[in-house]
């Protein structure tokens, strides 16, 4: 399923409120979303999330599509300052550029040639892959 990437973006910041952060939920007003946003109004439609009472709740599908999001994030992170030597901001907005690019098996392959890391290079958990 290929998502914008103002619909990713949101299932980014949910996995880190709801998974990594352990809210349950994440709250329209923290993600600076309205409601009527089209990436939310996309995700809604596509049942990968519930918008309830100004929160935002993983469906099952939109929790895969949450991990395999930021999954690409942080192996792209990797890509960039590990393989490329990035640093800084630079790495870090190239990261968020490339993961959008990143399809179904490209990931797969990006984590095997990094030897398959377990982190990023802030420290947080790279969900692993199949």
């Amino acid at each position: 399923m290929k998502l914008t990437e103002k619909s990713e973006e949101i299932l980014e910041s949910m996995w880190i409120a709801i998974e990594e952060e352990g809210k349950g939920f994440a709250e329209l007003e923290s993600l600076k979303l309205s409601s009527d946003d089209p990436a939310l109004r996309e995700l809604v439609s596509l049942a990968l999330v519930e918008l309830k009472e100004g929160r935002l709740y993983f469906r099952p599908e939109g929790k895969d599509e949450g991990r395999g999001t930021i999954r690409r994030h942080r192996l792209a992170e990797r890509l960039m300052m590990d393989v490329l030597n990035i640093r800084g901001e630079n790495a870090e907005d190239k990261a968020c550029q490339f993961e959008h690019l990143l399809n179904e098996g490209v990931d797969t392959k990006i984590c095997t040639m990094l030897n398959h890391p377990t982190t990023c290079p802030h420290g947080k958990t790279i969900p692993p892959g199949d």
